[in-house]
């Protein structure tokens, strides 16, 4: 299973994006790459982000390539914290095993993100959506999350 992370800083104009993957290291355990692809978008750009998650999930290779020294939130965030990025910024993870796809909104649970137990936060794709549907997918799910933290 492929596992791909989208951050969205939590803005409605010109927002920050972090898409990095996620999977398992040798020995079994979740973990993150070492890279990631930050850009920042307009609402506008719905087919672009949907281009570079499946161009992230596509080059990635099977083995990770770790570092346990690295401090994630200061590295691609330039934040102090976890808590700090929690603050700033949504997750949505976008999953694909046994061609399928699924889309799952994490909420804030404590000093890290949990899948969201709401029924919008979690949405099935019947086939391999297209760059534009995926992104617009991940967009309407940020947006009803934002909406919910009064962020208009």
């Amino acid at each position: 299973m492929c596992k791909v992370l989208i951050y969205k800083e939590k803005k409605i104009r010109k927002f920050r994006i972090r898409i990095a993957v996620y999977g398992r290291n040798e020995i079994g355990l979740y973990k993150e790459k070492k890279y990631s692809i930050i850009g920042y978008f307009n609402k506008e750009d719905l087919e672009k982000i949907g281009v570079l998650i499946y161009l992230i999930k596509d080059h990635t290779d099977k083995e990770l390539v770790l570092d346990d020294n690295i401090n994630w939130s200061k590295d691609w965030f330039n934040l102090p914290s976890s808590k700090k990025v929690m603050e700033k910024y949504n997750l949505i993870s976008f999953s694909f095993f046994d061609e399928k796809y699924l889309l799952e909104l994490y909420e804030k649970d404590g000093n890290g993100f949990s899948a969201s137990e709401k029924k919008w936060g979690t949405y099935y794709f019947e086939t391999k959506p297209t760059e534009k549907k995926l992104g617009e997918k991940i967009l309407e799910l940020f947006e009803r999350k934002e909406k919910e933290e009064g962020i208009e």
